[in-house]
This record gives C-alpha cells, sequence and structure tokens, in this order.
C-alpha cells in the first residue's frame, strides 16, 4: 500500500514538472537556483563553455577550472568526463 502510494506521488510530480523526480541534481539543475552556490556553478559553466570554444581539450578545461578555483563537491579538480556532462 505505502509503495504505491510513494508511485503514485513520484508520478503526479513527474507529470507535473515534466522532469526527473529522484536523484541528485545535476549541474545545469543547481546553477539555476539564485543561491550563491547556484551563481557560483553557473558561472564555472560558463568558464567551461568559454574554453570549449576556445578548443581546449576535457582535460586542459578541467585544468583551467582548476586555476580559477572551481572544484566538485569533494573540493577535487574536475575530472574530464564531469567536464563532457558539464558541458552537455
Amino acid at each position: 500500500m505505502t509503495v504505491a502510494k510513494l508511485r503514485g506521488a513520484r508520478e503526479r510530480k513527474r507529470r507535473k514538472t515534466g522532469g526527473k523526480v529522484e536523484g541528485r541534481k545535476s549541474w545545469v539543475e543547481r546553477s539555476g537556483e539564485d543561491s550563491d552556490e547556484g551563481k557560483k556553478i553557473a558561472a564555472m559553466i560558463a568558464a567551461a563553455k568559454r574554453l570549449e570554444n576556445d578548443g581546449l581539450s576535457l582535460r586542459d578545461i578541467a585544468a583551467e577550472l582548476d586555476k580559477l578555483g572551481h572544484r566538485n563537491e569533494r573540493g577535487a579538480t574536475f575530472s574530464p568526463s564531469s567536464v563532457r556532462l558539464m558541458l552537455a
């Protein structure tokens, strides 16, 4: 009974919002927030896109983001795959 109620609630929310209901928010979802963290993430994504337009590889973009002081949640340098997901 409880499982059916939870499933129904998730389905209603998906229909209402038209998107993801469960799981972690992506970088792009978090960059849309009006908080200081959201603004910081939006600036980081913009910097990554500028670097991509300059023709840098994903590894080079990750190194440049590190030089600019942008780190992941654990405080480590972004991996190239994280940069790829950020730019997608």
